[in-house]
């Protein structure tokens, strides 16, 4: 990685660690190997995923398909890859579609977080570094 790009290293963490947090949590759920009623996040931030509504488990298998992108996306930033804008336009627009709805659903549903501060903590930057990840690679792609 050139010293001329620490943004780049920044975005770089961010999706290794959305690949970690997919690894660790997305996943599982998706594939039903997390029991839902008993994990942490569901017991003290998001109570929702201990009866998870249709709209939610949608949304995970959607989620199954960010996790390889996500390290994609990682990989290109650390190696100024010229394909990057390829994986996360399509990337960020997806995240952010499914983080909208999920955001809202929380907000403004009937089971909201029981933690807002780790909430917004540990989903906030899935809302935010995307798409600022995605502008910044397509405004650099021709550099």
């Amino acid at each position: 990685m050139s010293r001329g790009r620490p943004l780049d290293l920044v975005f770089a963490v961010f999706f290794a660690l959305f690949c970690i947090g997919w690894f660790a949590f997305d996943m599982p759920v998706a594939l039903g190997l997390i029991d839902e009623t008993t994990g942490w996040y569901a017991r003290e931030v998001d109570p929702i995923f201990q009866d998870p509504p249709r709209w939610l488990e949608t949304i995970g298998w959607f989620a199954l398909a960010y996790g390889p992108l996500y390290a994609a996306a990682a990989y290109g930033f650390v190696r100024g890859r010229s394909w990057l804008p390829y994986v996360l336009l399509p990337l960020a627009g997806a995240i952010t579609a499914t983080n909208t709805i999920y955001w809202v659903e929380e907000l403004a549903g009937d089971v909201r977080p029981a933690n807002m501060t780790i909430f917004v903590a540990l989903n906030l930057p899935y809302l935010v570094i995307p798409p600022l990840a995605a502008l910044r690679s397509a405004l650099t792609k021709n550099r």
